[in-house]
């Protein structure tokens, strides 16, 4: 028995110890449940950055790692040979992780515009494409971009077209260089197309009278190659003062003053002092109405003349508003003198004879109408070794113009305007303007060709541009009522380069565009100013010729015209020059077929400055044979008013190509 206990007492106690230890490993984890940490260490090569430095992370964590170039480099793989960017590491050991990094070359730069088609003012959207040393696109490189003209501007990556023309687009990235020639194509409604404003801008003219009032309102100037380089100087006439209210005096003792200004390189300068020895020349407070240019004394330099008047808005008597003519002569000083000769009057036209021995100034004057009819006779002064000398001419002639030409057979032949006078037991009834024709064989070898006069319509009162009240008939012309007016220029025009030129005259009104009511007062400030072309040829007869567009009739207060070729084609063309507000010339192109057509004026610059600005002039200030145009602007404006900063001042345009009716 007690052998059996034994055996039972081990077995008991082995079990146990066996069941013991069995539950004891139980509450034990499992080995491969144990958390393992890995760390992760990333650092960026040359010419870059990573976003993370890495760390210790638990085993299987994933990071995620992004290189990220600096400029002038790209991210060129990792040092575990992926080139993912970013890249996802997956943490199941310790790692190394280096991001590496090129240095970007730039081999070429390509311009990818479409330039083809280009027309000035279209805007051109610029893209490129960057190229490295593997001949691989890359981003984030922007050339600088340049031009080698200003015929267009940049505003970043757009160019916008301003001129037409040919200009050169630079791309430039470090020493790399790409370029395209961009042909602009000209727009010919556009007037940049033929002309460029002058890069100094407008030329102030306030300090000439000491930044006192002043204006080039209603005076011509004159223009001319002084020292024979090819370019044309401009005479300027400039008033003192504001223009005056009706019936004030004038600033007689102030002088009127001619300067004179020349263009060098892009500046415009005042050149009076090489020119005339002085500041200005004094006009005797008198207004240039009308200018001609000529070699008086054989010099080889132009002499000038003026005609002048002092219609400066003055009332009676007529006589103050009379001026003696006047001559500027060249000198062997190289300087201009002034001369004053003939008698006073109203003068408004002038105009040069070239006799056999002679040359002679043709002088347009009207006494003016006042109580007295005291009008003044026509004279032929005569130029003879420095002394101008009257030679009464027998003409019918008391009107404001008078024009000439030679023939071919040297034979003159004159226009002259005349007031054909009715009278009744009260004065003056009518005035009727006509123009007279001459062919002058010789000094005293006059004969009258031809007369044509106007008709006369019925007769109005009307408060005129002087405030008087007048009771005066109207004249008619095709059909159409004027108020009085007058003849107040003539030019002699030649249709074609071989043929004797024509007369072009031009009267000057109001314009009635309704039914005449003779009960009424019309004040003549609520028509339109009105112009009226008149053509004539000459043979032993005068012909009207129908050569103009709209019957030669303008609705534009057009105070001066000049015969001169636009286009260098051999034919001359008529520009009407208007003043006040309008400031743009008017052009009838000669069409090549004996009439003219009437240019648009979307090709001329817009200036009007203010409301102030006052007449224009072509002329050619570098000598290329393109006529250049300047707007002189200050009708009655005054420098020190800020409402009229920009009166006073010339603003010139330079010629970029002849006019033309494309």
């Amino acid at each position: 028995m007690k052998n059996l206990i034994y055996p039972l007492a081990f077995a008991l106690s082995a079990f146990l110890f066996v069941y013991s230890c069995s539950t004891e490993e139980d509450d034990a984890p499992p080995p491969d449940a144990i958390v393992k940490k890995y760390i992760l260490a990333v650092t960026a090569g040359e010419g870059g950055t990573v976003s993370s430095s890495g760390g210790t992370y638990s085993q299987g964590t994933q990071v995620s790692i992004t290189a990220t170039p600096s400029s002038g480099y790209k991210f060129s793989g990792w040092s575990n040979g992926s080139t993912n960017n970013p890249i996802l590491v997956n943490l199941n050991s310790n790692q190394n992780l280096t991001a590496n990094f090129t240095q970007i070359i730039i081999s070429k730069i390509d311009i990818n515009s479409d330039v083809d088609g280009i027309v000035m003012g279209d805007v051109l959207n610029i893209s490129t494409i960057v190229y490295d040393q593997n001949d691989n696109e890359v981003e984030n490189f922007f050339p600088d971009f340049s031009l080698s003209n200003d015929l267009a501007q940049l505003d970043g990556n757009n160019l916008i077209t301003e001129y037409d023309g040919e200009v050169t687009l630079y791309a430039v990235i470090e020493d790399v260089i790409d370029s395209v020639k961009i042909n602009i194509l000209p727009d010919f409604n556009n007037w940049k197309t033929y002309y460029r404003p002058l890069e100094e801008g407008p030329y102030d003219l306030a300090y000439i009278y000491n930044e006192l009032p002043g204006n080039i309102f209603n005076t011509v100037s004159a223009k001319l190659d002084y020292d024979n380089d090819g370019r044309e100087e401009l005479f300027l006439h400039y008033h003192r003062g504001l223009r005056n209210n009706i019936g004030e005096t004038s600033y007689d003792d102030v002088p009127n003053k001619l300067i004179s200004f020349e263009l060098e390189g892009d500046n415009f300068i005042d050149n009076s002092f090489k020119v005339f020895g002085k500041s200005s020349i004094d006009l005797n407070q008198s207004n240039s109405r009308m200018s001609s240019v000529s070699d008086l004394n054989g010099d080889g330099i132009k002499d000038v003349f003026f005609a002048l008047n002092k219609e400066d808005g003055r009332g009676e008597p007529y006589e103050t508003w009379y001026s003696k003519p006047l001559l500027l002569l060249s000198s062997p000083s190289g300087t201009f003198q002034k001369f004053e000769f003939g008698y006073s009057s109203y003068y408004h036209g002038v105009d040069i004879v070239n006799l056999e021995n002679n040359v002679a100034i043709l002088l347009g004057s009207d006494g003016y109408y006042n109580t007295n009819l005291n009008f003044s006779e026509p004279h032929l002064y005569l130029y003879n070794n420095g002394q101008v000398n009257d030679h009464k001419l027998n003409l019918r002639w008391d009107g404001m113009t008078a024009a000439n030409y030679k023939d071919s057979n040297d034979n003159i032949f004159i226009a002259a305007s005349e007031h054909d006078y009715s009278f009744n037991e009260d004065g003056l009834e009518y005035s009727r303007p006509r123009i007279n024709f001459y062919k002058l064989s010789g000094l005293n070898n006059i004969t009258l060709l031809d007369t044509h006069s106007f008709d006369i319509g019925p007769k109005i009162r009307y408060i005129d541009w002087t405030g008087i009240e007048t009771e005066r008939n109207t004249t008619i012309i095709d059909g159409l009522n004027f108020t009085a007016g007058d003849l107040y220029e003539t030019k002699s025009l030649k249709l074609y380069p071989d043929s004797n030129p024509i007369f072009i005259t031009k009267f000057s009104s109001n314009y009635f565009d309704e039914e005449i009511d003779s009960t009424k007062l019309y004040n003549t400030a609520n028509f339109p100013p009105a112009q009226k072309l008149v053509a004539y040829q000459i043979d032993q007869k005068a012909s009207l010729l129908s050569i103009f567009p709209n019957n030669g009739l303008f609705l534009e207060n057009i105070n001066f015209m000049e015969a001169i070729d636009l286009n260098n084609d051999g034919y001359e063309d008529l520009a009407l020059y208007p003043y006040k507000n309008e400031s743009k010339p008017i052009v009838l192109f000669n069409n090549l077929n004996g009439a003219f057509n009437i240019m648009p004026d979307n090709k001329f610059p817009n200036q009007d400055v203010n409301g102030y600005s006052s007449t224009a002039l072509f002329i050619d200030l570098n000598g290329d044979r393109i006529q250049d145009l300047i707007y002189r602007s200050g009708n009655q404006c005054n420098p020190n008013d800020p409402n009229q900063s920009n009166c006073d001042k010339l603003y010139v345009f330079i010629g970029r190509r002849v006019l033309s009716m494309e």
